[in-house]
């Protein structure tokens, strides 16, 4: 509109300079034009754009209406700009305004007329020559003429530009339909209204909806939701939460929704702008059932993993690794309660020498006796047997003194013996095993490297007295 109230303010401009070549019968029009024109121009540059038109359109109606009451002259001139006048309402304000205009201005005129022919009145009007009558009413028509021009040419302009927008998005709807359609998640739009406008055939499946999409479309979504409620989990919450999404009007992604049958899908809430200030909101849903099912079973094969990694593949006793964690655990534990903790350390007799004779096959079945003996010797859950490394084995327990320490130690050497695994190279031809305990309660100076290394030496004793026995370190 601005291009054209810009060609409006130069015609009206060179038909006030008229006035001084011609005469005065033209002045009073420029001079009104250009002010209308100013003023609307001032109004556009504001950002006033609805009330600009207001006033550009009905400053020039009330200016045809009543200039020839005034200017002897002008009121033919004028009568021919009402055309001109009610085609511009119907392009600024739209056709409602164009036909009230019309019959506003036909009224007017035919009053007006009626009151000159057939009542005999007339307003008091100075006299002005023919000539410059005649030069009103031409640069009036040129006036009209350039006016309905320009805006018929933007309106022309307006129509093309809108008609392309229209094909332009009418083809981006039908291709992001056809997208949504190809898709294998839910789609589902709704207008502001709460209206259907779109849903796909996945939609559909996913809600065990017997309808076809187009069914839903126009549709309001309340009736839907209430169609599908009993498919959810919990209908009253989910119902309550659907709700709550669309009285928020804020994005929400990745929410997951359990279902009665035991699937869970993922729901994206997304409101968003279709354009021309139409709001919409997209419920997008896919089923997640399957991943979710994989992820459990990751995650039972990563704990069986994790077990695997903690225990050692000969014995099936807890591996160094496992042993290192748990000692320095339940060595804080014990600080904590200042409470005593053993450790005993055992070590196979003349396991080279067996493993030379008897072969390794023998050797790892030897092993597996050992550590079948000291599981069998263990009397509190909380207790760790382990495999140290190679021919060797300890136990972490919680015990009230080194005593009953000692005594564990003495039944699991005892266990040992009572197997009768033959060794030619033992003692009495029998497999043997050497035993280190100690017992330390956690101090701020200590650490469990200090009863580890405790019990290696009572260990190292137990072998240097002649091995088949147990030694323990100072209490």
């Amino acid at each position: 509109m601005l291009r054209f109230v810009d060609v409006w303010i130069v015609a009206m401009a060179g038909t006030w300079l008229l006035y001084f070549f011609i005469g005065p019968s033209v002045q009073y029009a420029g001079q009104i034009g250009l002010a209308v024109g100013v003023l609307t121009r001032w109004l556009l540059r504001r950002g006033q754009t609805r009330i600009a038109h207001w006033v550009f359109v009905l400053s020039l109606i009330a200016t045809i209406v009543l200039a020839p009451l005034f200017v002897n002259g002008a009121r033919t001139p004028l009568l021919c700009a009402l055309p001109l006048a009610i085609l511009l309402a119907a392009w600024l304000l739209g056709r409602p305004t164009m036909w009230a205009l019309t019959a506003l201005s036909a009224v007017v005129v035919m009053l007006y007329g009626a009151a000159e022919s057939r009542w005999g009145w007339s307003a008091p009007l100075p006299l002005r020559p023919a000539d410059v009558f005649a030069v009103s009413l031409a640069t009036a028509t040129l006036v009209t003429a350039i006016v309905a021009h320009t805006m018929l040419k933007s309106f022309v302009s307006s129509v093309q530009t809108e008609v392309e927008l229209q094909d332009h998005l009418q083809m981006s709807e039908t291709r992001l339909k056809a997208l949504f359609s190809a898709l294998q998640d839910a789609i589902l739009l709704v207008d502001e209204q709460g209206r259907i406008d779109f849903a796909n055939q996945y939609f559909c499946d996913l809600f065990q909806i017997s309808e076809t999409p187009e069914s839903l479309t126009g549709r309001q979504a309340g009736s839907v939701i209430e169609q599908i409620r009993h498919r959810y989990a919990g209908p009253q919450s989910a119902v309550e939460r659907i709700m709550e999404l669309v009285r928020l009007g804020q994005p929400c992604l990745n929410e997951e929704v359990t279902m009665i049958d035991g699937r869970t899908l993922l729901r994206d809430f997304i409101p968003f702008d279709y354009g021309s200030g139409r709001l919409g909101r997209l419920w997008h849903h896919r089923d997640v059932s399957h991943l979710r099912q994989m992820q459990a079973q990751l995650e039972i094969a990563n704990r069986q993993l994790e077990a695997l990694s903690m225990t050692d593949g000969l014995t099936s006793l807890a591996n160094r690794r496992s042993f290192d964690q748990a000692l320095e655990r339940e060595w804080a534990r014990c600080q904590r309660q200042k409470r005593p903790l053993a450790l005993i350390l055992l070590d196979v007799d003349w396991f080279k020498l067996f493993n030379d004779r008897y072969g390794h096959l023998a050797g790892d079945a030897c092993l597996r006796q050992v550590a079948a003996a000291l599981r069998e010797s263990v009397r509190r859950s909380t207790d760790l047997p382990a495999r140290y490394g190679g021919e060797e084995f300890a136990l972490i327990s919680e015990v009230s003194s080194l005593q009953n320490a000692v005594v564990l130690a003495e039944l699991i050497r005892q266990n040992v013996r009572a197997r009768a695994i033959p060794h030619a190279d033992g003692q009495e031809g029998l497999l043997t095993i050497s035993l280190g305990v100690a017992v330390l309660t956690p101090a701020p100076e200590l650490s469990a490297r200090s009863l580890l290394k405790a019990a290696d030496q009572a260990l190292y004793r137990a072998k240097d007295g002649g091995r088949d026995r147990v030694e323990s370190a100072p209490a």
